[in-house]
């Protein structure tokens, strides 16, 4: 492989890694990430990126179904299968594959998927949130882009970076994440004039036009990152992508190859999704728990505060009652105390003014005797 080749499959096979180590983690705690693919019809090539999508979900743990619904399904059961898709537990992840037969409307069975579980950030409220740089997902091509710019540390920031195509799945979006890292950015068209000169300016070019070999040699500078989303088929059965690699890689810095590129990234930024999808729903789920059990907790604690409340009021009544009682006791206490001292003191005072009476009668009857006596005397 040369060196300025930029791995889809390398990359990938990284990415992977640390998503495995992710989602045996995610099962310790009891989380169990599930991912279900809905196919409307016979296309081939939409069979094939269905397959490869179930085969990386299971290489990486993930539990995940596969909804093969004939080409003449009608909108009303798509729409009622992804609806019973949004209401169980166990799918994080819910992707419609596109296109869907052209008697189906795409913009309502997108709209249908609860947004929590659109791993392709199709839904419009994700679109409103990349728009913002506050992205619940990452759109998976355009992830996949900024997982391998990232991987080879290639700087976004200040560089002229220019997308060439508007599609809502690529272009935008991917316009959005480069300018979102500080690129200077520009979008270009099937009406954009003068598009060899932009494209040569510059310094990461991504193509995502959807023509095969469109970019030439002659539109990219020497030393440009060249990042290669389309991918078309030959006449002959052969894959290419929008870039004439060949040609073009001898002036790129970077580039990347198709097959073994962007696509392969795709599929893992979509595993990447539904891991986030199924914490992010985990972490809902204990969050709406803890305030349903809020009015409980909170009435819990508010008997508890009354009860410590009440059990202090009677502490202190109790103490307060003792204190009293303690002092009427005492007040009774020292009442009869000074009760009985009065009353020794009226016993004292009997005794002595029995003793007075006493003494005065002996005194008396010796005053009587002697005056018996002086008349026997005379």
């Amino acid at each position: 492989m040369k060196d300025n080749i930029l791995s889809g499959k390398e990359i990938s096979a990284a990415v992977k890694e640390k998503l495995k180590l992710k989602t045996e983690n995610l099962k310790k705690q009891g989380i169990n990430p599930g991912l279900a693919v809905i196919i409307v019809g016979e296309d081939p090539a939409s069979k094939v990126y269905v397959n490869n999508k179930k085969k990386t979900a299971e290489s990486l743990g993930i539990y995940s179904e596969i909804y093969e619904l004939p080409e003449n399904t009608e909108q009303s059961e798509l729409l009622k299968l992804v609806e019973a898709l949004n209401k169980r537990d166990d799918i994080n992840g819910i992707l419609c594959q596109l296109p869907l037969p052209k008697h189906l409307n795409e913009k309502e069975v997108i709209n249908k998927i609860d947004k929590n579980k659109d791993v392709d950030a199709f839904h419009p409220e994700n679109v409103g949130k990349i728009m913002l740089g506050e992205p619940l997902f990452l759109p998976c091509t355009p992830a996949g882009v900024m997982e391998m710019l990232k991987y080879k540390n290639i700087n976004i920031q200040g560089k002229h970076c220019v997308v060439v195509g508007r599609s809502n799945i690529v272009g935008k979006p991917m316009a959005m994440l480069l300018l979102k890292e500080n690129g200077t950015v520009t979008v270009c068209h099937s009406k954009t004039e003068n598009l060899k000169k932009i494209c040569k300016s510059a310094d990461i070019l991504v193509a995502a036009v959807g023509r095969p070999l469109f970019i030439t040699k002659d539109m990219v500078k020497k030393g440009a990152v060249v990042i290669d989303v389309g991918i078309n088929r030959l006449k002959d059965g052969k894959l290419c992508g929008d870039v004439d690699f060949e040609k073009v890689c001898k002036k790129a810095e970077y580039i990347t190859p198709v097959p073994g590129g962007v696509g392969v990234m795709t599929v893992t930024m979509l595993m990447q999704n539904t891991l986030k999808a199924a914490e992010l729903q985990f972490n809902e789920k204990i969050n709406e728990k803890k305030l349903k059990e809020a009015p409980k907790a909170k009435i819990k604690t508010e008997i508890k505060a009354k009860t410590e409340s009440a059990k202090k009021a009677i502490k202190k009544a109790v103490t307060s009652a003792a204190k009293k009682q303690k002092t009427e006791a005492e007040k009774i206490k020292a009442k009869a105390k000074a009760l009985a001292s009065t009353k020794e003191k009226i016993k004292d005072k009997a005794k002595d003014k029995a003793k007075d009476k006493e003494k005065e009668k002996v005194e008396e009857i010796k005053t009587e005797n002697q005056t018996e006596s002086k008349n026997e005397n005379s």
